[in-house]
């Protein structure tokens, strides 16, 4: 039970990281147009461009550890059931039919 409550507040913790993150890569990418609007300086505009880059890279990252948190929670649903255990009764109900047919 304590690996289940670590597993979903760590899911908690990463689902705020990434709607964080998409809220300030928005952010990033609308200064960006602005800047390629010509409203900031070339240098200044470059700058911002590595930012948003590099904000882009961390968000695929933390949406890759959503995805396979999400993937953990999920069970398997190919499970094989094993082989099926063998049971001596109808060997016996066979046994007893062959007494009882007529000869």
């Amino acid at each position: 039970m304590n690996a289940l409550t670590n597993r979903s507040s760590e899911r908690a913790a990463i689902d705020g990281y990434a709607e964080g993150s998409r809220r300030l890569l928005d952010m990033a990418r609308q200064r960006l147009s602005r800047c390629e609007r010509g409203e900031v300086r070339e240098g200044a505009a470059l700058t911002i461009a590595e930012i948003v880059e590099a904000m882009t890279r961390i968000d695929a990252l933390i949406q890759d550890r959503r995805a396979r948190l999400i993937q953990a929670e999920v069970p398997a649903s190919t499970v094989s059931p094993g082989r099926e255990r063998r049971r001596w009764w109808p060997i016996m109900a066979l046994g007893r039919a062959w007494r009882v047919l007529p000869s």
